[in-house]
């Protein structure tokens, strides 16, 4: 003789805890299909339970419970986690990389000077063999500290 309607939910809701438990401490994504698969899988159980009907076969059960899961994992976690996953934002002097700016204080060989960007003052270096005049405009291609280097545009 097979498990009660009333056992079956106890099982689904004990698989349900463990995998929020799994999904809460690995945060992947990942558990949180096989959550909701069980709990499709206790309602069931609950509906045959009130309808005074006799459970499911236990192969069947389980068949649907990783039927759903992996239907529901390969489905949406994609698009989850191209929602939830986000590029790390850059700062604020990580923004300036690739705009252009203007000298305002000669920048002498491969010493330092000063450039505006995006309405403010940085002190600028480069590699360049040759000095980069006041008013020749310059793109920012990294930032070391407080400075940025930069190459004639």
């Amino acid at each position: 003789m097979g498990l009660s309607v009333g056992l079956w939910i106890m099982i689904w809701m004990i698989v349900l805890i463990v995998a929020v438990v799994v999904e809460v401490v690995t945060n992947a994504f990942l558990s949180i299909w096989f959550i909701v698969g069980a709990l499709v899988m206790a309602a069931v159980n609950v509906v045959f339970y009130y309808a005074g009907a006799a459970p499911l076969a236990w192969y069947v059960q389980i068949l649907i419970f990783l039927l759903l899961s992996t239907i529901f994992l390969f489905s949406f976690r994609p698009l989850v986690m191209k929602k939830v996953i986000r590029k790390p934002s850059r700062t604020n002097a990580d923004r300036n990389i690739g705009e252009i700016g203007v000298v305002i204080k000669t920048i002498a060989p491969r010493g330092s000077g000063l450039v505006k960007v995006s309405g403010q003052e940085w002190s600028a270096f480069s590699d360049e063999e040759e000095p980069i005049e006041t008013g020749v405009n310059v793109r920012v291609v990294e930032i070391r500290g407080v400075k940025l280097k930069v190459e004639k545009v």
